[in-house]
């Protein structure tokens, strides 16, 4: 996929719930790599080490990484950042402080911790950040989206705990990723657990515009039932269509909520599975 005969940068899938391309993996999880002005930056590490894999077989060298940065402190989005840290040595490592929460699915067999081990949030090599930061010229995160209009209802599962007791996940841990390339705006969210439009909106908030384009997923559908909720899911695509940006989307948006947002938004939404790419 390449937008308007862009050569500039590439932003390619290493893993995420679904896979056309043979000899790679899908898992539930998500992980991105991007090239911008000769930097290599990845965002997020999957649920595993699978993303590695992965991208060894589309011949992407991830020991020459230089910043990596953590949406948000959820397994599907973490569970490999020990394997990458072996296999890199001098990657920045960027994720909320927040985001060393211990977070918990409350499922019917129990509630399940979903949260970073133990082990990683000591590492020294993780630059624990409050709130919005530049990180350099192309590449900024913020955070603080409070707003929960069309609020994704799959949410109300997540917790985390909180003076002993579990509560509502709030989601202070979620960062969003801003990337600069030329006259574009490119905007990459993890799960957008916040909303999707709640993170629009603050962005134009912070920015002053919409992004030109948006990746990542919408958290729509919930990942053990497959449930959505069909309007919720039809208002969010009608006002998505209203910013003027290009969608590109996957893992936690779900496949049937996907359908619907097409219906709604057309050309402007696409999806996006493992090994795929853009061109910017």
């Amino acid at each position: 996929m390449i937008l308007d005969g862009g050569t500039g940068m590439l932003i390619q899938n290493l893993i995420e719930n679904s896979c056309k391309i043979e000899g790679l993996v899908p898992e539930h999880g998500l992980s991105f790599y991007v090239e911008l002005n000769g930097k290599k930056v990845l965002f997020d590490t999957g649920a595993s080490e699978r993303f590695i894999q992965n991208a060894r077989k589309l011949g992407i060298d991830l020991s020459q990484v230089e910043i990596l940065i953590i949406s948000h402190g959820h397994y599907d989005h973490t569970g490999g950042i020990e394997a990458f840290m072996e296999c890199n040595q001098k990657a920045d490592i960027y994720m909320q402080k927040a985001a060393a929460g211990e977070f918990y699915s409350i499922r019917e067999t129990g509630n399940a911790y979903i949260g970073i081990p133990a082990e990683v949030k000591k590492s020294k090599r993780i630059q624990f950040l409050e709130g919005d930061v530049t990180i350099d010229e192309n590449l900024s995160v913020f955070t603080g989206v409070t707003e929960r209009k069309l609020w994704p209802k799959s949410n109300t599962s997540l917790k985390e705990m909180h003076g002993g007791k579990l509560v509502q996940d709030a989601f202070t841990h979620e960062q969003n990723l801003k990337i600069t390339c030329g006259k574009k705006e490119i905007l990459m969210s993890g799960c957008g657990h916040s909303g999707i439009v709640n993170i629009m909106e603050k962005y134009q908030q912070l920015y002053g515009r919409y992004p030109d384009v948006v990746i990542g997923g919408f958290h729509l559908t919930n990942p053990r039932s497959g449930e959505m909720d069909e309007e919720l899911v039809e208002q969010i695509g009608r006002k998505l269509l209203t910013y003027g940006a290009d969608y590109y989307t996957c893992h936690c948006t779900g496949e049937e909520a996907f359908v619907s947002l097409k219906q709604i938004m057309g050309e402007k939404l696409h999806g996006i599975s493992t090994g795929e790419k853009i061109i910017i």
